[in-house]
């Protein structure tokens, strides 16, 4: 059995197709239970309990109910006697009847849907808790552009196991500690580091990238970020590369340096520094297999081409190595490299292609990908001055970026500048397993649905000011059916993940007032408490109408905006 849901979760194809089913049949069927169950409490009657849609499969009467097994799995639904307002009178019995129900009972039935909703994700998340997790484990994997912690004298690859003499573990532990000191702190980092133990002071950054400031400390005001860039090299096609005429090629991953096993590059960048001059011999990783190369430096000069041939200076090799150590190699870091260039945009129209390495931009050299983000943003709108380096030769560009908006935190829009480039690197974290408790687990959950519940009404209502843009925000079902396959493909973990972020989504749509929704129902349920009597048919009516096209409206604008960012952005 094991082995069949191993092969059933490594199948691609499989997995596209069920995870979205199964997250939205869930979803929906934990909604309409939590009616279900209020339901039978107050004694409504429910004439069919399904799960699924459309046509029977099977099903069974018990105690008045049809319990059935419908043919599209995707979720459920309740059908309570006497729910539809415009109903012949007499048509069932008055005491089973949802509309003659108490209005607080009424309340509670309404409500159970959209709760429930947001009780899941208490569960899942506790259940990813209990499970065990791997989690991002508190290390310098990489520094921000303006980092504190480097300033200090953090280096790559430090493990911080303290913050004031407060213990952390994990990447998330040392954010939380890092949030909830003072606007003035210079926390001491215990630091292990080569087996050893070191104190270093950081005093805090408030300022993120693209200088708004925040009253608090951000998450990130050490500058480091726990996702370190993997050995997976950058190859330049050009016979004066010693790695590219010995066979390496772009996305091989070195795995061994003289024999001394390396993960990260600025591993690679540490061991090449100490054998500088020297012949090494490379282990690499390519396709699932290794091969083994040897490299000797070679001092070449790097020759002005592309369309402006003289319009840069020629580059000597050797004059690379103190920021690439590799470079006499031909050994460059792969996220410095173009891996896509959209069409359209900025670097698109100046010339840039994919496999291009991002040399320098405005006379100063790129270490990593970071900068390339940094210095674009840095100067706005104004035109930059690229070298890349494409097959053994410097190309000038010039390239001017254009204004984005962004969905910052809290759902704030944010301006940025972008030129349209994806990098080639890749990046990966340090992590160990995270097993709680059950109190611990349940705690937990309860505090994450909580604050994305927070997070996620403010975005709302943001949306609902026009602050944030629908069309940067609304998704509908192929946005859905593309998260939920792509986390699954991930792991069980980033699935169950999204799995909450939308059943949290749900709940508090169906909260809103608008008719049709629960929240229509509720925002009924108080205008008969504020009138003393429910309201008239005909107003029901008309209102259900409006829902309905605004229902349509929203849909139907959710899934062209669906259209638009997968298939033509």
């Amino acid at each position: 059995m094991l082995d069949f849901l191993t092969a059933v979760a490594e199948n691609k194809t499989v997995v596209r197709i069920v995870a979205p089913i199964v997250l939205l049949g869930i979803l929906i069927f934990v909604h309409e239970f939590g009616h279900f169950l209020f339901a039978k409490l107050f004694g409504v009657g429910v004439e069919k309990f399904s799960f699924g849609f459309g046509p029977r499969i099977v099903g069974v009467q018990w105690r008045g109910t049809e319990y059935r097994l419908s043919w599209i799995p995707l979720g459920g639904y309740v059908k309570m006697a006497g729910d539809d307002p415009f109903e012949e009178p007499g048509t069932v019995p008055v005491e089973n009847a949802l509309q003659q129900k108490p209005a607080w009972q009424r309340f509670l039935i309404f409500t159970a849907g959209p709760v429930f909703n947001l009780l899941l994700p208490v569960l899942l998340f506790a259940g990813v808790y209990m499970a065990g997790p791997p989690e991002p484990v508190a290390w310098v994997g990489r520094f921000d552009v303006e980092s504190p912690a480097r300033e200090a004298g953090l280096q790559l690859g430090d493990r911080i196991v303290a913050v004031d003499g407060t213990r952390v573990r994990f990447f998330e532990d040392l954010q939380n500690a890092v949030v909830a000191l003072p606007r003035d702190a210079a926390p001491v980092l215990e630091v292990e580091r080569d087996g050893t133990r070191v104190q270093v002071t950081v005093p805090l950054h408030r300022v993120s990238r693209g200088g708004e400031t925040d009253e608090a400390h951000p998450p990130n005001a050490l500058g480091i970020l726990p996702y370190a860039t993997v050995s997976t090299v950058g190859i330049q096609e050009s016979p004066d590369s010693p790695a590219y005429e010995a066979g390496l090629r772009s996305g091989d991953r070195i795995v061994a340096i003289d024999g001394s096993p390396v993960s990260w590059w600025f591993e690679v960048d540490a061991r090449l520094r100490k054998v500088r001059g020297r012949p090494v011999v490379l282990d690499v990783e390519r396709d699932g297999t290794k091969q083994r190369f040897t490299l000797s430096p070679r001092d070449y000069v790097l020759v002005p081409g592309g369309s402006s041939p003289g319009s840069t200076e020629p580059l000597p090799v050797a004059e690379l190595g103190d920021t690439y150590p590799g470079a006499p190699y031909g050994l460059f870091p792969a996220e410095i490299f173009v891996d896509q260039v959209i069409d359209g945009r900025p670097a698109s129209r100046a010339g840039i292609e994919a496999g291009d390495m991002v040399l320098e931009i405005d006379g100063r050299v790129v270490r990593q990908w970071t900068d390339i983000q940094d210095r674009v943003e840095s100067g706005g709108d104004q035109p930059r001055k690229m070298v890349l380096l494409r097959r053994g030769r410097l190309v000038p560009v010039v390239v001017t970026p254009e204004v984005v908006t962004l969905q910052g935190p809290g759902g704030q829009p944010m301006t940025r500048h972008q030129i349209g480039i994806v990098s080639a690197g890749r990046y990966e974290a340090t992590r160990e397993t995270l097993r709680l408790g059950p109190v611990a687990a349940v705690t937990r959950g309860a505090v994450e649905t909580f604050r994305i519940c927070v997070e996620s009404v403010r975005i709302l209502g943001h949306i609902i000011l026009g602050d944030v843009p629908l069309s940067e925000s609304l998704g509908g079902p192929i946005s859905i059916v593309t998260v939920a396959a792509k986390s699954a493909a991930v792991s069980i973990f980033s699935y169950l993940r999204v799995m909450a972020l939308i059943s949290v989504s749900l709940g508090l749509i169906n909260l809103l007032p608008i008719p049709l929704l629960d929240g229509g129902h509720i925002a009924f349920l108080f205008l008969e408490f504020v009138r003393g009597r429910p309201v008239s048919m005909r107003f029901r009516e008309v209102s259900q109408q409006i829902g309905m096209i605004i229902l349509f409206i929203l849909m139907a604008f959710a899934l062209a905006n669906d259209v638009r960012i997968n298939y033509f952005r």
